[in-house]
Parts: C-alpha cells; sequence; structure tokens
C-alpha cells in the first residue's frame, strides 16, 4: 500500500510518461503543470491542505444524507412535501437563526442531490437539526433510515465544534465508519468523493486542530458582498474592475477612524462589542440595585470587589463578536458541563462592568440526551438554585441555543457537541 506522498509522486511520474493522460488533465480540470507548492520545503501538498467542512460535510455528506433520508419518507407516502414545507415555513427559529432559516422544498429541487434541496450551507445545517423534530414520530417505519440520519447529525456536531478534545476523535473515526456503511447499506447509493473526505477529518483534526478554524464559510459569506454589486450598478462591461473597485473603496471608507483616541474603534475590532441600542434597553444601576448586583457578581467572581467604585449598567441585548445575546427566557446557554450531562441555562440578565460582561441564568435540569431527535430534554429544576453568574470569556460554547418544544418537552439542540470538551 502506498502512502500519500509516494501515490502522489506515483501520479506526477505517469502523467509525465503519458501524454494522452496529462492532455485529459490539462483539457478537463485546467492543470497544466506541477504546483508551485511542491517546491516549498516542509510542505507536502497531499497532507498540509486540509479539508472544508463547509462543503464536504455541510454541502457533502450532511446534504446528500438528509436527501435521501426525505426522499425515502415522500416516496413511501409516509408524509407530504407539503407538510414538510408547512413545517420548515411554521416552526418556531430562535433569532439568531431567522436570517438562515430555510426556504421550501420544490418538487424539482428533489429530482437530484446536487440541488441542495434549494437551500444555502447555513440553511441545510438549520434544517437538518429541526427536521427531527417533525420526523421523529414517523421514525419507528424506518429505524435504519433514522439512524443513517442520526449518526450524520452527531458527526456533524463534532467536526464542527469550535474547540476539540483529542480523546473524540477514536470515537468520530468508528462513527464515521459507522455511517458510510449504514448510509451504503440502506440507500444502496455509491459513496461520493465529499462522502469519502469525512474518514480524514478525524486526522485532519488531530494535525490542524477544529476544522472550523480552516473552513470556506466566511469566505462563502463575503461572495454575497460582491454578488450584490452588479445588480446595483447595472455594469457588466468589465465586471472585476467594478468588484474591485467598489471594494476598495469600502475598505478605504470602513478605514476612516471615528475617534482617534479610542482603539476598539480600530476597524479590525469595530463591531467587536455592541450595547443593544434604545434607551429601554440600558440602565445604570444606582443604589440598592447595584448593590444585589455586585454581591450577586462577587459570590461566583470575588475579585469583582475590586471594582465596588465602578459604574455598572444592565442592557438588554450585547454583541460579541458577531453573536447577538439578548436577556430572554429562551436565550440559552450551556452553563457548565455536569458530571455526565451538559447544564443549560436562560439568559435573565445582562450586566456590563467597565471591559467585563456577566450573565445572571436561570438553571434547568437536564433529563437526557433523547438520541432520536438529537437534542437533550431539559426541565425545570424541582429546587430553584438562584441565578448563576457567568462571564462572557467563561462561556464553554458561546453560540446561543433556544429551547424547542416538542410532545409536551422542552429539548436544546447544540450546534456543537458538548461532549467533544470533555476529556475523559
Amino acid at each position: 500500500m502506498l502512502r500519500s506522498k509516494e501515490l502522489h509522486e506515483y501520479h506526477l511520474q505517469q502523467l509525465e510518461e503519458n501524454e494522452g493522460l496529462r492532455n485529459h488533465f490539462c483539457k478537463e480540470y485546467g492543470v497544466n503543470k506541477k504546483s508551485i507548492l511542491l517546491n516549498a520545503p516542509y510542505f507536502d501538498v497531499t497532507e498540509q491542505l486540509p479539508q472544508d467542512v463547509t462543503h464536504i460535510v455541510l454541502e457533502g455528506g450532511l446534504q446528500r444524507t438528509l436527501y435521501f433520508v426525505l426522499i425515502h419518507f415522500l416516496e413511501n407516502n409516509i408524509f407530504s412535501l407539503e407538510d414538510l414545507n408547512a413545517f420548515i415555513v411554521n416552526f418556531n427559529y430562535g433569532y439568531p437563526e431567522l436570517k438562515d432559516k430555510p426556504v421550501v422544498i420544490s418538487q424539482e429541487e428533489l429530482q437530484e442531490p446536487a440541488k441542495n434541496l434549494g437551500q444555502t450551507a447555513a440553511q441545510i445545517w438549520l434544517l437538518s437539526r429541526v427536521f427531527p423534530f417533525f420526523g421523529e414520530p414517523y421514525a419507528y417505519h424506518c429505524s435504519d433510515v433514522w439512524k443513517v440520519f442520526t449518526t450524520m447529525l452527531e458527526i456533524t456536531a463534532i467536526c464542527l465544534n469550535k474547540k476539540i478534545t483529542v480523546n473524540i476523535l477514536g470515537y468520530l473515526r468508528l462513527l464515521i465508519k459507522e455511517h458510510l456503511q449504514l448510509f451504503k447499506g440502506v440507500f444502496k447509493q455509491n459513496i461520493t468523493p465529499k462522502q469519502h473526505y469525512l474518514v480524514h477529518l478525524p486526522t485532519q483534526i488531530l494535525k490542524f486542530g477544529p476544522t472550523v478554524r480552516a473552513w470556506a464559510m466566511r469566505f462563502e459569506a463575503k461572495h454575497q458582498t460582491f454578488k450584490k454589486i452588479p445588480k446595483v450598478t447595472k455594469n457588466f462591461k468589465n465586471l472585476p474592475k467594478t468588484l474591485s473597485e467598489r471594494h476598495q473603496s469600502g475598505v478605504r471608507a470602513d478605514s476612516i477612524p471615528l475617534a482617534d483616541d479610542d482603539a476598539s474603534d480600530h476597524p479590525l475590532f469595530r463591531g467587536d462589542f455592541t450595547v443593544g441600542r434604545g434607551t429601554t434597553s440600558l440602565r445604570v444601576l444606582e443604589d440598592r440595585d447595584r448593590d444585589d448586583v455586585a454581591r450577586y457578581i462577587e459570590r461566583f467572581y470575588p475579585t469583582f470587589g475590586e471594582l465596588s467604585e465602578a459604574i455598572i449598567f444592565q442592557v438588554g441585548s450585547v454583541t460579541i463578536h458577531g453573536t447577538c445575546y439578548k436577556a430572554h427566557l429562551n436565550t440559552i446557554l450551556l452553563a457548565e458541563m455536569g458530571h455526565s450531562l451538559p447544564v443549560f441555562a436562560s439568559l435573565m440578565n445582562i450586566w456590563v462592568c467597565e471591559t467585563y460582561v456577566f450573565f445572571g441564568l436561570k438553571l434547568y435540569e437536564t433529563v437526557e440526551f433523547a438520541s432520536s431527535l438529537h437534542a437533550y430534554e431539559i426541565k425545570e429544576e424541582e429546587m430553584p438554585s438562584g441565578l448563576f453568574i457567568i462571564e462572557i470569556k467563561d462561556l464553554v460554547i458561546p453560540s446561543v441555543m433556544h429551547i424547542y418544544k416538542h410532545d409536551g418537552c422542552m429539548y436544546i439542540c447544540p450546534r456543537e457537541d458538548p461532549n467533544a470538551l470533555v476529556d475523559n
């Protein structure tokens, strides 16, 4: 068995010796010569170009799995496309999810997997997380099909963690193997290259860290800016020139400082910290109100007493590094990792003191992990423990979650797998 580097060298040799093969690659793929990267010292083009999880997971394995699951249900008349689209339209999404709300699926988009169900990568990600609350009641018709889907959900949650422990990589490798075997056996479909690339993700994570640190999602988002420019300018004669000039003008305008003595106003940091707009969302705590909040915070952060003279603001919302946190019962955060299950909490209060942001959380009791929904069931605490205070930098997972109600119970469906953070 040839190693990847030896195999790469073998293919290069074949290209040099076989003119027909070389012409094929030139015409079919535009590969006319060796990459200059091959001459770089300490760099192996076959090992040091990580896979992009946006394309191989969200627009690859996850999308393809969801497609064939839907096709199975629809072709067997387990539910109708109209029922599915009604669920997509009427589902109670959380406030940060509205921008990625899935669109209705047309019959034409079900003709082949390559159409991505008419969704973007972010929409596929959200649709796959909420679909179990519609499809799970029908899962008893085809438990093997549902197993294919839930294993892919678990793979996605692990691979898209911003932090990940090395200990879970062995489990991830076995999970990917199980999923691909199930997929091929249940749907009688070939494994595509994107699905095959899943096999290499554990090794990639071990070498380069979490896959989201090298994904293309942010670059894909930047494309949207350029796509809007031609619609505004109506100029298609020299589009590259128009796009470059407009982009450079925007960068120059954004680089103009609004306050010379404020480092946070620099374009690199502007928007990292934004307090919610409006007079009702921000007030200065005074007298007894301030003392009560200060005592709450000092119980969890004793050093806060050093800021005894600092002003404390209570705000309705705050946006930090692009994530908006609203003080609301259905704004759910991961408060801490328990002994066996994560502990979730509602964000009830937001306090800002100098450069610190503290959250007042109402804890829930985690009942169990419902594998058929790939979600955690929670309930109100039997003995309320009072507010749990945490400073934002101490959050285990910074993303905001929401309560989804299903069959009279409350569920939390994290985008990331909390177990991937725990050293077993």
